[in-house]
């Protein structure tokens, strides 16, 4: 097994002791600068790894292997986000201090859990934000917030296994009708779309279905199979199935991550006179900050839609986050690297970052 291999082996000591000896053969001069391991990218903020997408995603690596990518690349910092898990939590932290060590420039290093979670269509406003977010995404009912600054503690395990829990009830009926409509046999079963640690995502699921469907599909084939399935999921599809009951609304959410200490970060999910709009409900909500993951580069209107989230992030004395959304092979795109060097992201590291 070569290093680099080790790097996304399936145990973390093995993933960790691969990281260490790379360390140790960079301060004996024995690595080539020039070669990089990778994946290489613009920016290391907002990044998954398998502890999202397991093995499902091309191109998604381990913590180690990520935070060796950030430290090769002489990267400031490194914003881990997963999808409810806090399964990144201690092996990036372990890999930027085997990184770190002796680094003239040290790797600084956020952690960050992102939710999905419905929307309480309890007023006008919150139904005028469901409505907009089903408008621009196809899927209203729910949103993204990503917990920015995350620390383990009781109340934030407590609140992902609820997440799990009832991800996976409602994958097993996804799969169900999944199985169904695209006529999948060997039906795709639970345990297929599940991490390690019994965690799941629509895209993770998506993904394997496609693969189960699609076998002899290439990297980018499969993502553009993938990203069909994914729309199977959505409300009206053949595969809807609806959230189970007892999660913390979005607007319960935001305020719980906020008052834990953490930075609530809204995605790109709307952008322009739509995000304006719903700017008041966001910070009442107690939305925190923004980032501009989602906002694609091949949009006619990317480049004027950042520098609407910067205006608002300044506006507003809001953290901001310039991150990649890298979740593997053909995403952490390297057309928005001036937007990731800038002086608010820098801002919102130093507040937020651990040690």
């Amino acid at each position: 097994m070569t290093i680099t291999s080790q790097l996304d082996s399936p145990r973390m000591q093995e993933r960790l002791a691969a990281l260490e000896q790379l360390c140790n053969l960079e301060r004996a001069g024995k690595l080539d600068p020039a070669a990089k391991i990778g994946p290489v990218l613009p920016s290391y903020d907002h990044v998954h790894t398998t502890a999202s997408y397991g093995n499902a995603a091309p191109g998604v690596h381990s913590a180690a292997r990520m935070a060796w990518a950030a430290h090769e690349a002489r990267a400031y910092s490194i914003l881990s986000v997963e999808h409810e898990s806090l399964e990144h939590m201690e092996e990036m932290t372990r890999a930027v201090e085997i990184v770190n060590r002796g680094a003239r420039q040290p790797l600084k290093l956020l952690l960050a859990v992102e939710f999905k979670t419905l929307i309480a269509l309890d007023d006008d406003v919150s139904r005028r934000f469901s409505e907009l977010i089903l408008k621009a995404w196809g899927q209203g009912e729910a949103a993204w917030v990503v917990g920015v600054g995350a620390r383990p503690g009781a109340e934030l395990t407590g609140m992902v296994r609820q997440f799990q829990e009832a991800k996976r009830v409602r994958a097993e009926q996804q799969l169900a009708k999944l199985n169904t409509h695209l006529g999948l046999k060997p039906a795709v079963k639970l345990e297929d779309v599940l991490t390690p640690e019994g965690n799941t995502t629509d895209r993770l699921l998506s993904l394997a279905v496609a693969k189960a469907k699609w076998p002899d599909a290439d990297d980018a084939t499969l993502a553009r199979h993938g990203s069909a399935v994914r729309k199977m999921l959505n409300p009206g599809g053949p595969a809807y199935a609806s959230y189970p009951a007892g999660l913390p609304s979005y607007q319960e959410l935001t305020g719980t991550l906020a008052r834990m200490g953490m930075a609530p970060t809204f995605t790109a999910q709307l952008r322009g006179a739509a995000l304006d709009e719903m700017m008041p409900a966001l910070l009442k909500w107690g939305i925190g900050g923004l980032d501009v993951a989602g906002i694609e580069p091949w949009e006619p209107d990317a480049d004027m839609e950042i520098k609407h989230f910067v205006k608002l992030a300044e506006r507003h004395g809001m953290a901001f986050v310039g991150g990649s959304d890298y979740r593997g092979t053909g995403t952490g795109w390297a057309e928005h690297a001036p937007w990731m060097d800038h002086p608010l992201v820098r801002a919102t590291i130093d507040r937020l970052a651990r040690g």
